[in-house]
């Protein structure tokens, strides 16, 4: 896999990929933008959502997108992850790589997350939202926690 980074870094220098390594060394996650996400992102960052419910193998490592919308509301991907867990320390390394670029005004995460958890130092953007699914959890949550008041 490195073979084939450098590979794609000798082809196009604006390929940019991060490996975060365990105390033996190993590769435990890995981001990788190419040119075309980079140039995206720079044009179409202002919200930038989060997912990570794709199993990539039969182990069901995490594979996680930054993805957003161009002006034509078309899906454009900022980025891609192949994770080992989905711990914090994961995430935090993630979104701080991530964000070393340019943080996005919002940031949708998937509701595996939890929004401290991804809100991290490096993190400046303005609003994070939980997706459409964890809000109705809630508000069906809250409605029938207080339905029996009066």
């Amino acid at each position: 896999m490195l073979k084939y980074f450098q590979d794609k870094i000798a082809d196009n220098p604006s390929f940019q990929y991060a490996l975060q390594m365990d105390c033996e060394e190993q590769i435990t996650n890995i981001f990788l933008a190419d040119a075309k996400m980079i140039m995206d992102y720079a044009h179409f960052c202002d919200v930038v959502s989060v997912d990570t419910t794709f199993g990539t193998n039969k182990e069901s490592r995490p594979f996680g997108v930054f993805v957003g919308f161009n002006h034509f509301r078309e899906t454009v991907v900022f980025g891609a992850a192949l994770m080992y867990d989905e711990t914090y320390e994961s995430f935090k390394w993630l979104f701080e790589t991530f964000l070393k670029a340019s943080p996005p005004n919002d940031l949708l995460i998937n509701a595996s997350l939890k929004k401290k958890d991804v809100q991290t130092k490096s993190s400046k953007q303005k609003r994070t939202w939980l997706d459409k699914k964890h809000k109705a959890r809630k508000k069906r949550q809250n409605k029938a926690s207080n339905s029996w008041r009066v």
